[in-house]
């Protein structure tokens, strides 16, 4: 067993380095700029790529404080039954993703490190799929029937659901924002277009009428 500290540590350095994680890869992967001259696709791309690098170590120190207790102790442990596949296969992910993680950073030549961003993608993507399923099995009530084991079952699924409800939650507070300043932008650019009226509407703007 684990402590709450470590409990809570773990669920907050999972949402904080998937969270950034997601955002990063949303806009390196699926946003494209309209400048064809940009660097980047988004304005917070390199804030969120800096934040995932922050919060990836933290998530790798709550990992190591599980490290024997939790992982190895519960593994060893045949009696371990609530999310076990789904605790073995993230953490046999854990390495595979934190050593591509490293690699994008080292790596100069650019196939390797595409090669190392799409690994580090897809292994950050199936340890946040296999530990949201572990955190709901273990969040889930203890039964000993198998109709209330499918009912538990049931249970992490929503439990899982709603992580990762939380965990898009700011993509898509980006969307929205993004949405209101492009069609600020366009209302703008609208109104700065308008053709302005250069006809007099009044005597005054006649001279010769007025004599």
């Amino acid at each position: 067993m684990i402590g709450r500290f470590e409990k809570m540590l773990l669920v907050l350095a999972t949402a904080l380095t998937g969270g950034t994680g997601i955002l990063y890869a949303w806009t390196r992967y699926l946003v494209r700029s309209t400048d064809p001259f940009a660097v980047i696709n988004h304005t917070w791309q390199p804030a969120l790529q800096h934040a995932h690098v922050l919060c990836a170590p933290l998530l790798l120190f709550a990992l190591g404080m599980i490290a024997r207790m939790h992982i190895l102790g519960r593994y060893r442990d045949p009696r371990a039954r609530r999310g076990r596949r789904m605790g073995i296969l993230a953490s046999l992910l854990i390495a595979p993703m934190a050593v591509s993680g490293y690699l994008i950073q080292v790596l100069a030549s650019s196939t390797p490190r595409a090669i190392a961003g799409w690994l580090h993608l897809g292994t950050g993507l199936l340890f946040l799929l296999s530990i949201s399923f572990h955190f709901a099995a273990a969040l889930s009530p203890r039964t000993d029937g198998r109709a209330d084991l499918s009912e538990a079952k049931w249970q992490g699924y929503a439990g899982a659901r709603s992580l990762w409800r939380v965990l898009l939650v700011p993509a898509r507070y980006v969307r929205l924002q993004e949405a209101r300043f492009f069609s600020r932008g366009a209302w703008i650019k609208e109104a700065s277009t308008e053709p302005t009226s250069s006809e007099p509407t009044t005597a005054r703007d006649h001279p010769m009428e007025m004599g």
